[in-house]
């Protein structure tokens, strides 16, 4: 789940990833519509007019600016691959999942973890198939495939989570060369 200001009223809407198949309710999207009396606040489902309510096995969530438009885009996971919906404006969602080729089993098979960071590259995550895809703007896959290390004691090493991290003080080693790290993941 996650919270932003999705229709840039200045108040803190929620859209909610889900598990179908522990449930009949599939992902859901709440417009805070602001106090409701003196100790609770008003909050109105609006999955279908803005074209969010997946039935998937939802796993992660990321919100960010994937095209630098203003407009904050969502990127959620499931156990058979991850979905973009690019905000169009101050209207709905539009799917990108298949135009922008983020929908790849072969690489992001079981994703736990979305992630944007503010020049809108998405990493996700995926923990069963041990690798993390950095994507671009445009959804295009970029060529730094992450494999996760092996755990100790043998088998894949299965991240469940990831973060953008705007410091620079946790830096990764590869061969001779060491930089900061932007994304984190556990």
């Amino acid at each position: 789940a996650g919270w932003y200001d999705h229709d840039d009223d200045a108040d803190l809407d929620l859209y909610v990833v889900n598990d179908f198949t522990h449930s009949d309710v599939g992902n859901r999207h709440f417009r805070n519509d602001g106090p409701a009396g003196s100790d609770s606040w008003l909050f109105e489902e609006i999955s279908r007019e803005l074209g969010t309510n997946f039935n998937v096995n939802g796993m992660g969530l990321g919100i960010g600016d994937l095209d630098n438009d203003g407009w904050f885009d969502l990127a959620f996971s499931d156990i058979e691959g991850s979905h973009v919906l690019h905000k169009l404006g101050d209207g709905p969602y539009e799917d990108l999942t298949h135009s922008c080729g983020v929908y790849d089993s072969t690489l992001l098979y079981d994703g736990w973890g979305v992630a944007f960071n503010p020049d809108g590259f998405v990493w996700v995550n995926s923990a069963l198939a041990g690798k993390a895809v950095l994507y671009d703007g445009n959804g295009v896959p970029n060529s730094l495939v992450v494999s996760v290390p092996a755990a100790t004691g043998g088998g894949q090493g299965i991240p469940t989570g990831i973060v953008f991290s705007s410091s620079a003080d946790f830096a990764v080693t590869n061969g001779l060369a060491t930089g900061p790290s932007r994304f984190i993941f556990a």
